[in-house]
């Protein structure tokens, strides 16, 4: 998919790329249950359902520490969006993510419940920080996103109806710091990475 990237934030700070692997932990054990649930007995399970960690403001954060969390924020949210999917329940994507991003990922995941659907996926993440507002408040997050795998079930008998194949691509998240904690806004899909 060819998409552009969000135009340049007002006063952004263009900063080279950092180095270092980001990853993204497991969220369940794999197992599939028609009902909406997932295994959550895994000690490495996440769950969406507990709140965002409250940071100090941006501007008070040494820069390791306003990268870590600008990417805890953006790690949490791509958890939970995993999770929404695999629950057909977006009800815990707002601790992560705002207008206009939450209500179209709210509303693909309603079409999918509507078709009687379920997908089960898996990204692998290496995001970082592109850049940052003066007041450190917006930042631009810049990921290579590999989708291992994506599966299409019937929600009641758990068939498989479908798969897609492995990707990878760009993928530019706006993320706003907002009462304590950075939620995503905007996302943009670029060509394969």
């Amino acid at each position: 998919m060819d998409a552009r990237f969000v135009p340049a934030l007002g006063g952004i700070v263009l900063v080279a790329l950092l180095a270092g692997c980001g990853s993204t932990p497991k969220t369940s054990s794999g197992t599939f249950n028609p009902s909406g649930t997932t295994d959550t007995s895994s000690p490495s399970a996440i769950s969406s359902d507990s709140p965002a960690t409250a940071a100090p403001a941006p501007s008070a954060m040494t820069t390791p520490e306003f990268t870590r969390s600008v990417l805890s924020g953006y790690r949490a949210y791509q958890a939970a969006y995993e999770r929404a999917y695999e629950t057909n329940d977006p009800s815990g994507l707002g601790q992560y993510a705002t207008d206009p991003i939450l209500s179209l990922v709210e509303k693909d995941i309603e079409a999918g419940i509507a078709r009687g659907e379920i997908w089960r996926f898996h990204n692998v993440l290496n995001p970082r920080l592109q850049g940052w507002t003066p007041d450190r408040t917006t930042v631009a997050v810049l990921d290579c996103v590999q989708t291992l795998g994506s599966y299409r079930y019937n929600a009641k008998s758990g068939k498989r109806l479908g798969s897609g194949r492995a990707v990878n691509g760009y993928y530019q998240a706006q993320m706003r710091y907002v009462a304590g904690t950075w939620k995503i806004f905007d996302a943009k899909v670029g060509k394969r990475c």
